[in-house]
């Protein structure tokens, strides 16, 4: 079952996504879907650290699918976290 705070996009929803330019849609947690007016859909984790936004590029969808990408958000969330 997807957590509510997390997981709130779907395979299908992303590939229907990732070919609207212009668009950045959160699947939570940080894990955001960026697609830049070229049509480049990418993976993005935003975070906070040492008090300020940063981001980080995952790669893109075609070589990261969702789950692939929500796993990659777990392990570099956990890094966070841990200091």
């Amino acid at each position: 079952m997807p957590n509510k705070t997390t997981d709130r996009l779907t395979a299908k929803a992303v590939a229907a996504l990732a070919k609207r330019p212009g668009l950045a849609k959160s699947d939570g947690g940080g894990l955001t879907l960026t697609v830049s007016n070229g049509g480049y859909a990418s993976w993005v984790f935003r975070y906070r650290f040492g008090g300020k936004q940063r981001e980080l590029t995952i790669g893109p969808v075609s070589e990261w699918p969702l789950e692939k990408a929500r796993a990659e958000r777990r392990r570099l969330r956990g890094i966070l976290e841990s200091g």
